[in-house]
């Protein structure tokens, strides 16, 4: 398991490279295509240009109503030609600006996370906070590096799952870890209610994805252990539903969750 762990690490880390070096052109590729194609040339029509472009088109309609019968199955056919591909041209604009549109949100996240692809709802939650790194970067950075520790080890845990019941509990607690880190933002962020409701909503937000993958995993993992033999190193796991208790001996630090 640890030199999968040691080719998941080297294999993450030469994409990362690749990931900083494509993130330029895949810009400058994002916005050429949103400048490109008929749906976008349509789109972007000036408002006072569109009486003009009807008034021309009314004159070419009523003068090929004159003309004979196979010049006008002609032009019927070269119009549902332009329609079709007005359509298609739209569909592939919208579906690949917004994967590219993923791409350059995670590149534009700093420190570069190696396993946000996992869940691109990561790469959207931290996108939409991310005025929160002027309030305080080490935080910032700290919260990107946790949130990916957490989706490594969900990998890890989809590869090898016999053998997660150890890693459930470290994931347990990168959970904890993720949602104290990103609710200790209320000490540094702007005192105004706007901003403390994205605050709110984004740790509403992370709740529900952290949770999700872990419940997820833990009852892959019990219908596993219910599936096989006990033993020393296997145990069902059951769901935290009540928040855990602190001992102020070991941790002099609130924790809220």
């Amino acid at each position: 398991m640890n030199n999968e762990i040691n080719k998941l690490d080297k294999l993450n880390e030469s994409k990362l490279n690749a990931q900083k070096n494509e993130l330029k052109e895949l810009s400058k590729t994002f916005l050429s295509q949103k400048q490109s194609g008929l749906y976008n040339y349509i789109k972007n029509i000036e408002k006072n240009d569109i009486l003009y472009y009807i008034f021309l088109f009314s004159i070419i309609f009523y003068s090929l109503k004159y003309l004979n019968f196979n010049t006008r199955y002609f032009f019927i056919s070269v119009v549902a030609i332009v329609i079709i591909y007005y359509i298609n041209d739209m569909k592939n604009t919208n579906s690949l600006s917004r994967m590219k549109e993923l791409q350059i949100k995670l590149y534009a996240i700093d420190p570069l996370p190696k396993y946000f692809y996992i869940d691109s709802g990561f790469i959207e939650l931290i996108h939409s906070i991310k005025e929160f790194k002027t309030y305080s970067p080490v935080l910032f950075e700290k919260l990107v590096i946790q949130i990916d520790h957490f989706l490594k080890l969900v990998l890890l845990m989809e590869k090898f799952p016999n053998d997660s019941y150890y890693l459930l509990d470290s994931l347990h607690k990168k959970k904890k870890s993720i949602l104290n880190i990103l609710h200790s933002f209320i000490y540094n962020i702007p005192s105004s209610v706007a901003t403390e409701v994205k605050l709110d909503n984004a740790l509403n937000s992370m709740h529900f994805m952290l949770n999700y993958h872990f419940e997820k995993l833990r009852t892959d993992y019990n219908h596993i252990y219910e599936k096989n033999i006990p033993n020393i190193n296997s145990k069902y796991y059951y769901s935290s539903k009540h928040p855990d208790g602190n001992d102020e001996l070991i941790t002099d630090n609130y924790n809220i969750y």
